[in-house]
């Protein structure tokens, strides 16, 4: 049972997608780089840390003031299990057990809707499976720009430099990348290794890298650059 409702469960999440997730030109405002659930996906009974990534041009956005809610992921199939909100804009999803009645080949993905206030409001929704198998998100361990490793970095003003996003699993056909920046122009914004370009005068900014493992897991990671 469970080799046929993962495959499913993917395709579904997939279909659920998220919404209003800008791209990297884009960032010239608050915006939602990531939904993440903690594990990405739940087993009945169990729970997950939900919370919501983002950044704005003066770099990330702490604590988000978030409303947290279900959201049908099929017409007139009702989401199930409860979510709760907690500290700092984050929320807690438990998932019930058992798990409600559901039609012929549905597989069990809630959708997850996050309405972030501020002056220009964002909704943001994620997908999540509620099935007994192993999950985890990916693990950003460091990030690469100019060749260099750290919690800052700085390039020069004008410099075209490489970025890169250094990951555990290791990337396969199903990871993606997501980059955005305040620190200069990266024109191949889901490719990973990339390049940025620097401003052409000195500043600082910061470049941001959103992971996601094609399973539901996903991670985000930032840098604050000095630009000389």
């Amino acid at each position: 049972m469970i080799g046929r409702v993962v495959p499913l469960l993917l395709v579904a999440a997939a279909a659920a997608g998220c919404d209003d997730f800008a791209t990297p030109a884009q960032l010239t405002k608050p915006t939602v780089l990531a939904v993440i659930a903690d594990p990405p996906i739940v087993a009945p009974g169990a729970s997950a840390a939900i919370s919501v990534a983002m950044a704005g041009p003066d770099g990330p956005i702490a604590g988000p003031t978030v409303t947290w809610s279900l959201a049908e992921t099929y017409p007139g199939i009702a989401p199930f299990g409860t979510i709760t909100p907690t500290a700092d804009g984050a929320a807690t999803y438990a998932a019930p057990d058992p798990l409600p009645p559901l039609p012929d080949k549905v597989p069990p993905v809630v959708t997850i809707q996050a309405a972030i206030g501020g002056d220009t409001p964002i909704t943001a929704l994620m997908a999540i499976g509620v099935v007994a198998v192993p999950s985890a998100n990916p693990v950003i361990d460091a990030l690469t720009v100019a060749g260099a490793t750290g919690d800052t970095a700085t390039i020069t003003h004008g410099a075209t430099v490489d970025v890169a996003a250094m990951i555990t699993p290791a990337a396969d056909d199903t990871t993606s990348f997501a980059w955005y920046s305040t620190a200069g122009e990266i024109e191949r914004y889901q490719s990973n290794p990339t390049t940025l370009v620097a401003p052409a005068e000195p500043g600082s900014g910061w470049i941001y890298v959103v992971v996601r493992d094609g399973k539901g897991g996903a991670a985000v990671r930032s840098i604050a650059v000095t630009i000389n």
